[in-house]
């Protein structure tokens, strides 16, 4: 595979397979006329029309040009016969989306140059266009605070970590899914963190070196090696999205692991600035 160094401005789609291709940038540059930044909202649910790009593809031999046609082809068509989404990028921001329709001019195959339409279904699941934000936390990079209870007044008790550098920057306010990934560096009972005003993980369970445990809001599930332990979540923040304002928010946890924690913003249209 190819690695391919997006720029911020850049259109370009990746499949579920992982594969990225660039739409503004040759042999493929897509036209300014779409209607992939329009959007419908109904009786308070955003709607989920299909929506078209058209692309001019060119080769400088012919030998070329038909090379890129199938090479799209096959990378949009991913997502199409597997039954997944990809994802339409445009400043850090994704629509998930595959491939329903394409329409070809006359005699495309003969050609050097030629424009074609592309219909994009959206997942009616999550239509709007999404944006990840995710970082790393090390249990060594921490500062134990001393005694009982937790500095939020949460109502368990607890020792609670706080990382000298554990915030994670908000840069638009609105609401977020959350995903995080656990992995403990020993033996670990009850994994707790609290993001901003948010608590998330699981009481009454235990977790071994080795082991994952991953939260998803987007889906209600707190999952260990394959099962669904959503029941013992430890507060109800996870039955629904974050709502988070701009700027930092302190991130803490209560035990020796580290985490990914990634925050999953939902909206009608990217942010342009």
């Amino acid at each position: 595979r190819v690695c391919i160094m997006m720029k911020r401005n850049d259109i370009y789609y990746q499949n579920s397979k992982g594969e990225v291709v660039s739409l503004v940038r040759q042999p493929y540059m897509m036209l300014a006329d779409t209607d992939i930044f329009d959007y419908t909202w109904k009786d308070g649910i955003r709607q989920t029309d299909n929506r078209s790009i058209k692309v001019v593809i060119s080769g400088a031999t012919h030998n070329a040009y038909q090379y890129a046609l199938k090479r799209l082809t096959n990378m949009l068509e991913y997502d199409t016969t597997h039954g997944t989404y990809g994802r339409l990028y445009y400043k850090g921001w994704y629509l998930k989306c595959r491939l329903s329709a394409c329409t070809r001019p006359a005699s495309f195959i003969m050609r050097q140059m030629s424009t074609m339409e592309y219909t994009i279904s959206i997942d009616s699941a999550s239509p709007g266009w999404h944006k990840d934000i995710t970082h790393t936390y090390k249990y060594a990079d921490t500062t134990l605070f001393e005694g009982k209870g937790y500095p939020y007044g949460y109502p368990y008790g607890y020792n609670a970590v706080l990382s000298t550098n554990a915030s994670v920057d908000i840069a638009d306010s609105g609401l977020y899914d959350v995903l995080i990934k656990i992995r403990p560096n020993e033996a670990v009972a009850s994994p707790i963190i609290r993001v901003g005003a948010y608590t998330y993980g699981a009481q009454g369970i235990g977790l071994d070196v080795g082991q994952v445990m991953t939260i998803n809001t987007a889906t209600r599930t707190i999952d260990i090696d394959g099962g669904n332990i959503f029941s013992r979540r430890v507060s109800d923040d996870m039955l629904h999205k974050a709502e988070f304002e701009t700027g930092t928010q302190a991130v803490l946890w209560n035990d020796n692991f580290d985490f990914d924690l990634t925050l999953i913003a939902e909206r009608s249209e990217p942010t342009w600035i």
